[in-house]
């Protein structure tokens, strides 16, 4: 288990209709996000509400979490704080389980595997909103050599290889050529061949696309699999479906497997050939386009 114990800009968020009179915490495991790769794991909850006005007592009306942290025994509103104090609520919750995890995760209705906790006081003129999230891993991959992303854009004959064996199916493209395994690895973020802006959906099937293809590549050539062995039918699902969170998590799982033997050595009789950044990049044809979809 890892806890980042940093704000999440995106998820994270402050709310208030005038001044502020109270102030929020939600952690999970010491921080704002934590990644859980093993199991039985205990997710300790500790949710603040603190008084931050300097000079008066303030009266909490409200407080509240999306994963019922607080309930049954938690905050007994309305409650009053005087000045410079803070009242705290603290729950751990056993969860045994991937399948657990992502069972919970699944619980706020958006099919990822991020189990999110919004925590909400409320006072007579406004309100905080404060939030931790948790995201679901597979166990730790089954060691073995394996090379990331950046590897396989650097050598063109290991690539070769890779395609070799077979197209590599990503739902919405056919990876058939080192030229396009190519121009996946080395595609715009920021935007499409044709200049068009690529982002939300589209950037994350990208993201995703590179990592599905760094770790099949890894599967094929290294023979190292991942431990969790649905990962690639389901990263395949994500990339064909509109959701991103969902890529992003089926994102981190490959990236997780692709990085998890880069120091081991490379299987006996395989040889990548030499690094070379810029022959790789001038055979790159990027295959993505705007608006494709996965074959029916």
């Amino acid at each position: 288990m890892r806890t980042i114990a940093t704000t999440v800009a995106v998820f994270l968020w402050a709310g208030t209709a005038g001044a502020h009179e109270l102030r929020c915490v939600d952690t999970v495991n010491g921080g704002a996000l934590v990644e859980v790769t093993g199991y039985p794991t205990t997710l300790s909850y500790v949710l603040v509400v603190a008084n931050v006005v300097p000079n008066a007592d303030s009266v909490v009306l409200g407080a509240s979490d999306t994963r019922d942290v607080c309930s049954p025994s938690g905050f007994q509103v309305p409650f009053t704080l005087g000045v410079g104090a803070s009242e705290q609520h603290s729950h751990d919750i056993v969860v045994n389980s991937y399948a657990e995890c992502r069972a919970m995760a699944e619980q706020d209705g958006r099919p990822d595997d991020f189990i999110d906790n919004v925590f909400t006081v409320t006072w007579d003129s406004g309100r905080q909103t404060c939030a931790s999230r948790v995201l679901c891993l597979p166990p730790t991959p089954a060691r073995g050599p394996t090379r990331q992303a950046g590897f396989w854009q650097n050598h063109v004959s290991a690539v070769q290889q890779c395609v070799d064996a077979g197209a590599v199916d990503l739902g919405f493209a056919q990876i058939a050529t080192a030229a396009d395994a190519m121009g996946l690895l080395w595609a715009s973020a920021a935007s499409f061949p044709d200049g068009s802006a690529r982002g939300g959906a589209d950037l994350a099937r990208l993201l995703l696309a590179r990592q599905t293809l760094a770790g099949e590549c890894n599967v094929r050539l290294l023979g190292t699999a991942p431990a969790a062995a649905t990962l690639p039918g389901d990263a395949l699902a994500a990339m064909c479906g509109p959701y991103p969170g969902l890529m992003d998590s089926m994102q981190v799982q490959w990236a997780a497997f692709n990085a998890s033997g880069e120091a081991l050595a490379l299987p006996a009789g395989f040889d990548p050939g030499a690094a070379s950044p810029s022959q790789s990049q001038s055979l790159a044809a990027d295959p993505t386009r705007p608006g494709q979809a996965c074959a029916p």
